[in-house]
């Protein structure tokens, strides 16, 4: 009996000199990739890193002075090019003009510098001179050529009146799209002008 109360005795010693028991937890914080130091370099800070990785929002207006893109005007505004038409004078080439949605329906037109008129894919009766030169007279006057903006919005109405416009000259071309709305008083001269063509009075 005493030989097995002196093993046991021998056995628990045993066990505390080798650590059985479990240790007490330590306060000390685990490493973190972010508190590594790899090589004796100080790591960034989490906080900065976190504040980089932040989006930095855009205030005030872009500066187009140091971009080089130009300001767009609002839909509606007419402005012009600082360039010269060369071909101010010349009597147009050829004009193509479209009218779509409204009430009275859609208008296609080519006319040309000699007075050819096709009117909704029908020859009409060519122009003469006269009303050629007040065509090409008035594209010098609202300096077509020239015109810059957009006349058009996103979301327009499909019954909404919209025009499209081509004029051939002396080599140049120039196109503008337009919602009557949109259109400035210059352009819908011209667009009037060019749907009284071939209309009986």
């Amino acid at each position: 009996m005493r030989l097995f109360t002196g093993l046991l005795l021998f056995c628990a010693l045993l066990m505390t000199a080798c650590g059985g028991a479990p240790s007490a937890p330590t306060d000390a914080p685990l490493p973190t990739m972010m508190s590594i130091d790899l090589g004796g370099t100080a790591t960034a800070d989490a906080a900065a890193t976190a504040a980089v990785q932040q989006p930095i929002p855009t205030v005030g207006p872009r500066d187009y002075e140091l971009t080089g893109v130009a300001d767009i005007p609002l839909p509606g505004t007419l402005v012009y090019a600082a360039t010269e038409d060369p071909n101010m004078g010349v009597t147009f080439d050829s004009i193509y003009f479209e009218r779509t949605g409204g009430t009275d329906g859609p208008l296609t037109m080519e006319v040309r510098g000699d007075g050819t008129v096709v009117r909704n894919g029908e020859a009409i009766a060519p122009l003469n001179s006269v009303q050629v030169g007040q065509i090409t007279s008035l594209i010098d006057e609202i300096n077509f050529f020239n015109i810059l903006g957009v006349f058009t919005a996103a979301g327009t109405s499909p019954n909404a009146v919209q025009y499209s416009i081509t004029v051939d000259r002396g080599g140049s071309s120039s196109s503008i799209q337009a919602v009557r709305e949109l259109a400035p008083r210059q352009l819908i001269r011209l667009f009037q002008l060019l749907e009284g063509i071939g209309v009986i009075p």
